[in-house]
């Protein structure tokens, strides 16, 4: 049996339900805890980081979890604490940035 495909399928499923169910209310969650505009520019934020991280992940042979680690440190070094929301959003654009399903 093809594990593989199996787990693939699933994470894809995942994937889905996160982005369609639960991405929208960590966005409306963020925006009614620090403000709309402070919330587009975590957002922008978390998207440029994403898109450095892949780019300088290219070049230097990062791994997914040394790409995302990039990421955390950039956030950190402009005053964004890590917390489970954040990483949520950080995940998403990662699916974003590939394409989603």
């Amino acid at each position: 049996m093809n594990y593989t495909k199996i787990i693939t399928a699933v994470l894809e499923i995942t994937l889905l339900l996160f982005m369609t169910l639960i991405y929208p209310k960590l966005q409306k969650i963020i925006s009614s805890k620090i403000g709309d505009e402070a919330s587009k520019k975590l957002l922008d934020a978390v998207a440029v980081f994403v898109d450095a991280a892949q780019q300088v992940g290219n070049v230097l042979s990062y791994t997914g979890p040394e790409k995302k680690e990039y990421v955390i440190e950039r956030l950190q070094e402009i005053g964004y604490e890590i917390t489970p929301t954040i990483d949520a959003y950080i995940e998403a654009a990662v699916f974003n940035m590939k394409g989603g399903i």
